[in-house]
């Protein structure tokens, strides 16, 4: 009986602190695509990634990550350079019936949209220094939509 009642309050335990872990936002992302590294933010599988080069001298300044929940089309921006410096980043995510899910504002890491449904969409992202300088901009596919 003892050994019961030891047993039922380690689990009420174990139970009470991921709640509060939970709630504190530091349990871990239930999120199958947050196991990339990539996909935090958005549900679903990885169906599309693209890299997005400085204009100016060629580096690589920016990945985006497409996925796909069954149900809505999710993007990702994730910096590569000036990861952690505030720089401004656009993100678009459309649709050709006109849908469109996006995410503009300054940011030091990442920058994340989605619409409903995932066909026929249309991907825009670029990136700005902090004095408004472009580092890079792409339209993907570069005119239409694509998955159609």
């Amino acid at each position: 009986m003892r050994r019961l009642r030891r047993t039922a309050a380690i689990a009420a335990t174990a139970v009470l602190s991921a709640a509060v872990l939970s709630a504190a936002g530091l349990f871990a992302y239930a999120n199958p695509a947050a196991a990339d590294g990539y996909g935090y933010g958005c549900a679903g599988r990885l169906v599309h990634s693209f890299s997005h080069y400085d204009t100016r001298n060629g580096e690589l300044a920016a990945r985006s990550y497409v996925y796909w929940d069954g149900t809505d089309t999710c993007a990702r921006l994730v910096k590569v350079k000036y990861r952690g410096v505030p720089t401004t980043l656009h993100l678009d995510i459309c649709t050709a019936s006109g849908e469109c899910g996006n995410d503009w504002d300054q940011y030091r890491y990442d920058a994340v949209a989605a619409v409903n449904g995932g066909s026929c969409l249309s991907l825009e992202v670029a990136g700005f220094t902090a004095d408004e300088q472009e580092i890079y901009h792409d339209r993907l596919p570069g005119s239409g939509f694509a998955h159609c």
